[in-house]
């Protein structure tokens, strides 16, 4: 953004020749106190200006590496907290994040984690599906709190066809909801056997939560005709044993 008034090197024979060319210059004291002055100032701006761009530059790159460093704190936090997610967890929530975005929401909550559980192939899935809380049933009380996606997405959203995200590559923030179930879960995954936060604590974060703010989820619950003491029943630890070697013969 500095722009120079003069070059940056000026020597006085290359002014001395410019103002030959100007008409009524005589060699006299006060043209050469004239010049002395002009290559005098000249060269003071020149090196104000060289300054100022060593400056900015080093400013820059303060600002690069603090930029940098904040990111990879960031990036650092968020891995921290998702590398106690185990497989199913993290493709519940890749799978919610999918579902928003075909939604067109501008973040994920927690019906859309709810979607995410049906498309699991473990016993928290079965566990939805004895209530008859399926990937289907779920989209479509989706698509009745989200009627604007179905005009923009088509028909295609009516039969579960997959529209084409803005930006697929693109990370949705989590709603305030889901970020206090994230932390609900974390702390319930420590005394896991394996420390793990599984699909199945992840979903009665979500129901927990939904118990102090009720949202999209309750509304979905309430659509199905489904309580969650239904559900919770078939999450038990005795409960999910039996559903795991439903899935297992599946």
């Amino acid at each position: 953004g500095i722009q120079h008034s003069f070059p940056l090197s000026v020597t006085n024979s290359q002014l001395a020749s410019n103002l030959r060319h100007v008409p009524n210059v005589s060699n006299t004291f006060e043209t050469r106190k004239t010049l002395k002055t002009m290559v005098f100032s000249t060269k003071y701006l020149t090196f104000r200006n060289a300054c100022a761009i060593k400056r900015l530059e080093q400013t820059s790159k303060i600002g690069c590496r603090k930029h940098r460093s904040l990111a990879q704190d960031v990036s650092k936090q968020v891995k921290m907290f998702f590398e106690r997610f185990d497989e199913y967890s993290v493709k519940l929530v890749k799978e919610g994040m999918e579902e928003a975005k075909r939604l067109k929401c501008t973040q994920v909550s927690s019906e859309h984690l709810l979607y995410g559980c049906t498309a699991l192939r473990n016993g928290t899935s079965v566990a939805l599906e004895k209530s008859k809380v399926t990937g289907p049933s779920v989209r479509a009380q989706l698509q009745l709190l989200y009627p604007s996606a179905l005009v923009a997405g088509g028909l295609g959203g009516m039969f579960g066809q997959q529209t084409k995200a803005s930006n697929s590559a693109e990370m949705l923030p989590f709603s305030r909801e889901v970020d206090a179930a994230f932390q609900i879960a974390n702390r319930a995954g420590k005394v896991e056997p394996d420390g793990k936060v599984t699909s199945r604590v992840l979903l009665l974060a979500l129901f927990e939560q939904e118990e102090t703010t009720p949202g999209g989820l309750s509304r979905i619950m309430e659509g199905l005709d489904v309580t969650v003491e239904e559900i919770e029943k078939d999450l038990s630890p005795r409960n999910q044993e039996d559903l795991r070697e439903l899935v297992g013969v599946a």
